[in-house]
């Protein structure tokens, strides 16, 4: 789970859907947002028409949280990003992708 400070609030996804960037990926869609503070902030969106099962659903946000954590370090500060889970991926593939994505 990420820390409370690196979660996004639910209220600054509107924002960062209307005014955000969009990058997409075969995996995942990344859409950010200058935040103007010294912290970034993250949120994860799966749907089901994307992923059918719950199970694989909370193991994809794992996995997207495991990345954010072990690399938080490496990640731009002060930005508010969305990933939006595509379809399933192993924990590599969507590293890779996020990596790419986010040009680190």
């Amino acid at each position: 789970m990420l820390k409370k400070e690196h979660r996004l609030p639910t209220y600054v996804f509107r924002k960062i859907y209307a005014k955000g960037k969009t990058k997409k990926g075969q995996f995942v869609i990344l859409r950010n947002l200058n935040n103007y503070q010294d912290k970034s902030r993250f949120g994860i969106v799966i749907s089901i028409k994307a992923i059918k099962k719950a199970t694989a659903r909370n193991l994809a946000k794992r996995r997207i949280t495991e990345i954010i954590n072990r690399h938080y370090d490496k990640i731009e500060k002060g930005q508010d990003l969305i990933f939006i889970v595509k379809k399933e991926a192993s924990f590599s593939e969507l590293e890779k992708e996020i990596f790419g994505l986010l040009n680190v």
